[in-house]
């Protein structure tokens, strides 16, 4: 089966222009970008493509995952003034939301103001003076995380070998076992290296993303050792890691599900034949083990649907999947060759 397409968006715009007439707005601007994408200059310190950047705005509006969410969003998006000002807009996100997903980053992007949204950099200048390193070592979320997730993958249900190994679970007929990886749904390198300017920065930037957007007040519960707490991690077949943090498979919970109960979903359907569709996380102490937190894993599945529907995520995918073809920048210094560059250092 072909991988899905990129989707226009919809249309007529869904927000009423009396009741939400800032959100309206700004889905009107998205709207009218993508119409008019081959006749806009494409800035030039923005890699991806115009009707990327116009699609990509208009679903971050369409999938945020809370009301309030959207609506800050919005006002983000009704304050540019120009071409300019949405394609920055949309980079920025892509960079500092969508990057704190995805397994293959590249090197930290250089931290960017926006002049639409003043009161963002203010927020980062906030939090910088709050952040504090991740911990290298994660050996207790795993071992706690094994134990709260049965020594088997949340997905597969496969067993995790060194458990099995030490006796810590017994295998059943039909059983089958694997490699389980510790899985974090914000991935921990966020919060590394902060002693350089350009990464505290950067670090400061996506949890000021994160609040705006997500309405996750990620410094109180992210930052530090926080990183690992068991509300941000899972155990993990090594092969459905990948795919989760590539933001190729995602869960997908509807507002009249249970609470722990979800859809897996893809945009590649392969990818999870023989995996159960039905995902239920479970815990044997819901206060000293407790489960992933069904706000993270929201974000995660509306970050991977913008991502799809906008063809933002293949689009940075492609670039990373062509790296080792990459020697050297183009004689015309073509933005994507520099950026093969950027990410290669």
């Amino acid at each position: 089966m072909p991988r899905s397409p990129p989707q226009p968006l919809p249309r007529p715009n869904p927000y009423h222009p009396d009741t939400q007439s800032i959100t309206h707005s700004a889905y009107t601007k998205c709207l009218d970008l993508e119409t008019r994408h081959n006749q806009v200059a494409k800035s030039a310190d923005v890699r991806l493509e115009v009707l990327i950047c116009a699609r990509f705005l208009g679903y971050m509006l369409l999938e945020a995952p809370t009301d309030n969410g959207r609506e800050d969003f919005a006002w983000e998006v009704f304050r540019c003034t120009t071409d300019i000002e949405l394609q920055q807009l949309a980079q920025i996100y892509n960079d500092h939301l969508l990057r704190i997903f995805r397994r293959n980053k590249g090197c930290t992007p250089t931290p960017r103001s926006h002049p639409s949204v003043p009161s963002f950099d203010l927020q980062k200048d906030e939090l910088k003076h709050l952040l504090v390193d991740t911990p290298n070592s994660h050996m207790e979320a795993k071992t706690k995380a094994l134990q709260r997730d049965g020594y088997r993958c949340v997905v597969s249900k496969r067993i995790d070998y060194g458990a099995f190994m030490d006796d810590l679970i017994q295998a059943k007929e039909g059983d089958m076992g694997t490699v389980t990886h510790l899985a974090h749904i914000f991935d921990r390198s966020t919060n590394e290296n902060l002693g350089d300017s350009d990464t505290s920065s950067y670090a400061a930037s996506v949890h000021a993303v994160l609040l705006r957007f997500g309405q996750l007040r990620a410094i109180e519960e992210l930052d530090g050792p926080g990183l690992h707490r068991l509300e941000n991690v899972m155990t993990m077949d090594a092969s459905v890691h990948l795919f989760f943090d590539n933001l190729e498979i995602w869960f997908e919970r509807n507002e009249n599900d249970p609470i722990h109960h979800y859809r897996l979903e893809t945009v590649e359907p392969f990818l999870i034949a023989g995996l159960p569709r039905q995902i239920e996380f479970t815990t044997p102490d819901p206060d000293q083990l407790p489960l992933p937190d069904p706000r993270y894993l929201a974000l995660h599945a509306a970050c991977a649907r913008v991502a799809h529907l906008s063809g933002a995520g293949e689009y940075i995918a492609k670039i990373l999947r062509d790296l080792p073809a990459v020697g050297v920048l183009a004689e015309d210094g073509g933005s994507d060759v520099l950026y093969h560059a950027l990410v290669r250092c």
